[in-house]
């Protein structure tokens, strides 16, 4: 039993020095909408402090995507097929955060039939990269944490047994080391360094946050300094 609100904010500090763990937003908070700093995706409703955070890159990752999927002459995708992805990824990303019920939705259940305007080569591609096995759906609490997925990572570790992640992003450790491999891969066949493909794989593989020990933060391993190493590789 804990004596103090104080003493457990002593422990959350203390756990974050053991793992040389970092904020990376609130778990119990909403943030005001992005817009301003997320002109692709236009988001002009409250959103989670970890989406605020981190906005500018989440827009570029989305804008990035349907980008390449405009101007790539392989798939000849239409207006409407453009439009429906642009909805789906941002939707994906940029999650809606209800702060009376601290409730994190994502308006994701049409995966499936995201891309039905889309040629067949976007849809393969969809296919293949098994993202509607991992994009959350619904309703979540934002500081539900469960423990991760039980599964046979390939490259990434087998997350910690006492770590705990949020509830919606309970598939990425899978999706991440789906990522990673495919990613290690790649820059195997490019001949890069070991340590390129080492410090690639720390990056890779820490994406997905976890929650502090009293469920109000989300943690991160990544620091900038690994982020910018392998970025400016």
């Amino acid at each position: 039993m804990l004596s103090s609100a104080s003493e457990l904010e002593r422990r959350v500090a203390r756990a974050m020095t053991m793992v040389n763990a970092y904020s990376f937003g609130s778990l119990t908070k909403c943030a005001a909408g992005v817009g301003n700093v997320a002109p692709f995706c236009g988001v002009n409703y409250p959103v989670p402090e970890y989406v605020q955070i981190d906005a500018k890159a989440y827009d570029g990752a989305a804008q990035a995507i349907v980008n390449g999927i405009r101007n790539n002459p392989q798939y000849s995708a239409s207006t409407a097929c453009v439009h429906d992805m642009k909805s789906f990824y941002c939707n994906m990303l940029f999650p809606r955060c209800d702060p009376v019920r601290n409730e994190v939705i994502f308006n994701t259940s049409n995966c499936i039939n995201s891309d039905e305007k889309c040629p067949q080569a976007v849809h393969d591609s969809l296919k293949k990269s098994h993202i509607c096995d991992f994009v959350p759906r619904g309703k979540f609490y934002l500081n539900d944490c469960i423990k991760p997925p039980n599964f046979n990572y390939q490259t990434c570790p087998s997350p910690a047994s006492a770590v705990l992640i949020p509830k919606f992003l309970s598939a990425n450790p899978i999706f991440q080391d789906t990522t990673a491999t495919s990613f290690k891969a790649f820059l195997k066949k490019e001949k890069v360094s070991d340590h390129c493909v080492q410090v690639a794989m720390q990056l890779e593989c820490g994406a997905t946050p976890f929650c502090s020990p009293n469920k109000t933060l989300l943690l991160t391993t990544i620091t900038q300094r690994v982020c910018t190493t392998f970025y400016n590789w």
